[in-house]
């Protein structure tokens, strides 16, 4: 076989292989770049506002007045005279707002409720309650939240169960406010 003949053929097998290595380093592109678009379409956990929250939201907005039960392992006592305001967020979202003459108030936000066959039900929200400290006056702040909550549907029933960490309040632990509209029971 001639030289000549040589060098064709292997130029031949040559650009075979880098055919081959450029059509497996496209492939590769390709699965990286479908990986990186998994990865940033995933990023984010939080539940975004839907339409349907919105008009869920903007249904239960308004001021509720009505009573407590306050449940932890040092207290348990019912309060009168309460009032809890659902607020109309920016971001189209509630803010809970409530107020115990007792013990202070709570400001919960970011809530998304959502509409079901009765009502609407929510929970959740990121707040603070700024409690009243009986024992040195002023005030202390422990997080909270709205554990879970349902309105019905012509608004006039209203649920609230607010979670608070108290744990580093003389002992209390988890105390937990549950709000309801209506008049307190006389036992």
């Amino acid at each position: 076989m001639h030289i000549s003949a040589i060098l064709i053929n292997f130029a031949l097998e040559n650009q075979t292989v880098q055919n081959k290595m450029k059509l497996n380093k496209f492939f590769a592109f390709i699965a990286f770049a479908l990986g990186a678009c998994l990865f940033v379409a995933c990023g984010d956990d939080e539940i975004p506002v839907t339409h349907e929250s919105e008009i869920a939201a903007k249904a239960v907005a308004g001021t509720y007045t009505g009573w407590t039960r306050l449940q932890s392992n040092m207290v348990n006592k019912d309060y009168a005279n309460d009032t809890l305001t659902l607020a109309l967020a920016s971001d189209k979202t509630l803010t809970a707002i409530f107020k115990n003459k007792t013990w202070g108030v709570a400001t919960i936000k970011g809530i998304k409720p959502a509409m079901v066959t009765e009502g609407y039900v929510f929970g959740g929200g990121d707040g603070t309650f700024e409690m009243n400290d009986v024992r040195q006056g002023g005030t202390q702040e422990f997080p909270c939240s709205v554990d879970s909550a349902f309105v019905s549907s012509d608004l006039k029933d209203l649920k609230v169960f607010i979670k608070a960490n108290m744990s580093v309040a003389g002992g209390h632990g988890e105390m937990q406010f549950a709000f309801q509209t209506g008049d307190m029971p006389t036992e």
